[in-house]
């Protein structure tokens, strides 16, 4: 390619690494092709989800995902504050991690229960042991979502909670 590499380097102060490689002007033509809109990639629902999720990565990745599908996200950093916005506001679900500060998920669905709020809440988390299934069920949660997320599980999820999107 009739590149070089140099390198160098001080004890005490550090090194320095300089890759170089030739740039060569193309006489191809660029060609931009149109891209075709994609049909809708997921089902659309309509609807208010909880995601109470302690990790701002993952927080992102699920309320995009769900957003993406027409569904209004808001988002509780932990337990507590998903019981406390559950309180407040009206949501169709719950998706609720196990382990978070403050109040993990199984006292939080617990803690809604007594309360009287009926919100379905689905765990949405690694935990997947039988154990873990097992104390999520005893305060209340039917169904259980795994993460890495399974998407058709997801959907099966939100048609089973939410109502279509109308179109």
């Amino acid at each position: 390619m009739g590149g070089k590499i140099n390198v160098s380097s001080t004890e005490g102060v550090g090194s320095s690494f300089e890759f170089v490689l030739p740039y060569r002007r193309s006489k191809l033509p660029v060609v931009k092709e149109k891209v075709k809109q994609k049909r809708a990639e997921y089902e659309q629902f309509s609807g208010q989800l909880l995601l109470a999720e302690d990790l701002p990565p993952i927080q992102k990745m699920v309320s995009r995902l769900l957003e993406r599908m027409g569904i209004t996200v808001t988002i509780a950093n932990n337990g507590q504050e998903a019981v406390e916005l559950a309180m407040a506001q009206s949501f169709d679900l719950v998706l609720m991690d196990m382990q978070m500060p403050v109040m993990d998920g199984i006292e939080a669905a617990r803690t809604l229960r007594a309360k009287g709020n009926q919100t379905p809440v689905v765990p949405l988390t690694a935990n997947v042991m039988e154990k873990h299934r097992q104390q999520f069920k005893e305060v209340g949660c039917e169904t259980f979502l795994t993460k890495p997320i399974n998407k058709k599980m997801l959907m099966t999820v939100l048609q089973r909670h939410l109502n279509k999107a109308e179109t």
